[in-house]
């Protein structure tokens, strides 16, 4: 069976995440239901379980969320992403979103989300990849500042 490019993107950020020192891959396109519903209440692309002592502050688990589309990734996908984060009881998600997020004000809203709830959302584009894939910064100090960056501004 053919792979779309989503699954392909899914398969890398696989790859490219486990990588990092300590994040194990546990789930991959898994769907949970809650008791008395039959359709699935949240998706995920990736649930890594997080053993490293480089990020001990993204929490055990951190939700990754991978968008190969021809578009940036608007509001209502990003704002849906926090909520999965928040319901799962997750301090950390990874938005890997090749063409990035729609608009600034969004970033504004990421870092609400971290100001109110301690969530952070660390978002990895097609920039970050090749930075990353060419040697330019490894990924364990790419994810390091972009934390950084939501937690202090």
């Amino acid at each position: 069976m053919k792979k779309n490019r989503g699954q392909l993107l899914e398969d890398f950020s696989e790859a490219l995440l486990s990588s990092v020192s300590g994040f194990v891959v546990r789930y991959k396109r898994t769907r949970a239901r809650t008791q008395n519903e039959s359709k699935a209440e949240n998706e995920y692309d990736l649930i890594i379980h997080n053993t490293s002592s480089l990020f001990p502050e993204f929490g055990n688990y951190v939700l990754v969320e991978c968008k190969d589309w021809k578009n940036r990734v608007s509001y209502p996908q990003i704002a849906k992403f926090l909520h999965t984060i928040h319901a799962r009881a997750c301090k950390t998600g990874i938005l890997v979103a090749m063409k990035n997020i729609t608009h600034q004000k969004y970033n504004l809203t990421l870092h609400r989300a971290y100001d109110q709830d301690g969530i952070a959302v660390i978002v990895l584009d097609e920039g970050d990849i090749t930075n990353v894939l060419s040697g330019v910064i490894n990924l364990s100090s790419l994810l390091r500042q972009k934390y950084e960056r939501i937690k202090f501004g």
